[in-house]
């Protein structure tokens, strides 16, 4: 990539407040520059196309990531907006269609799961708030229905997302039991009712419902819609005392459960019901 050099604050960054005494040379301020290589700036190589050849029938894709079924193994997992999950090995091809038939559109989520104990394979869990959660084990060549789901989630009522928390996986979403989080058993992530495996009601009298959460600063916390950011108290060694408690009312989280998101390592951003962030 060609570098033009460009002088830049040969003198540093200076922290005067008075123009009238900065010099030629100083930095009053400067935003993603990279000192590094000696005073120059680069522009980033930008984006970088996958694939050459468009996704048969040409969808939008609506979410995806990058998996990693086992050491050295590299894969990207998309979902498409005429319900489809499709696996790529890394050539741009995407030719392995794990599930096709779902409702996707509520903004899907797919985070990563399994590997609870020595042997178990990896897992990533895919929410699409429509369908049953699907999981695909390992680099397999299909996903299947979570093995054991809750009473709750049949039919439509499945829930919107999930995310690590404390070696178990936190669900919510499903429009059936809005206010209710439900935690998977620590040895299997596919469990949701068997002995480890509990629910949590976070204070069903107060908004709409839940929409999306993270674990943070050591801490579960999830955010309803229009109003209201709680968090778990987990400080009990024991599960079933366990509740939840507010962090604010005086706003919550857009309706998505792609509101939230870590910014580094002590920071959560959020878009707030009214947009801001």
């Amino acid at each position: 990539m060609p570098i033009a050099p460009i002088l830049l604050a040969s003198r540093g960054i200076s922290g005067e407040r008075d123009p009238s005494r900065l010099k030629t040379g100083d930095l009053s301020s400067g935003y993603n520059v990279d000192f590094s290589a000696g005073y120059l700036v680069q522009k980033a190589g930008g984006s970088t196309k996958i694939n050459t050849t468009a996704i048969s029938s040409s969808p939008s894709i609506v979410t995806g990531t990058e998996w990693v079924p086992s050491s050295g193994t590299f894969r990207r997992v998309i979902v498409t907006s005429d319900g489809r999950i499709i696996k790529d090995d890394m050539s741009g091809a995407f030719a392995t269609t794990l599930k096709s038939g779902l409702t996707a559109s509520n903004n899907p989520v797919i985070i990563a799961g399994g590997n609870e104990v020595a042997g178990n394979n990896r897992k990533l869990f895919i929410y699409t708030g429509n369908n049953a959660v699907q999981v695909l084990s390992a680099d397999g060549a299909t996903t299947s229905n979570i093995t054991t789901p809750h009473g709750d989630w049949s039919g439509a009522n499945q829930p919107s997302f999930g995310f690590p928390f404390r070696n178990s996986i936190l669900s919510a979403g499903n429009l059936n039991e809005p206010h209710r989080l439900y935690a998977s058993q620590v040895t299997d992530h596919e469990n949701l009712t068997g002995a480890g495996s509990f629910t949590i009601l976070a204070y069903p009298g107060e908004s709409q419902r839940i929409v999306a959460g993270i674990a943070s600063i050591s801490r579960a916390f999830f955010w309803k819609y229009p109003w209201g950011v709680y968090w778990v108290n987990d400080t009990d060694t024991a599960t079933a005392n366990w509740f939840v408690q507010p962090a604010t009312h005086q706003f919550g989280a857009a309706p998505t459960p792609h509101a939230v998101t870590q910014v580094d390592q002590g920071t959560v951003a959020f878009v707030t019901n009214g947009g801001d962030i």
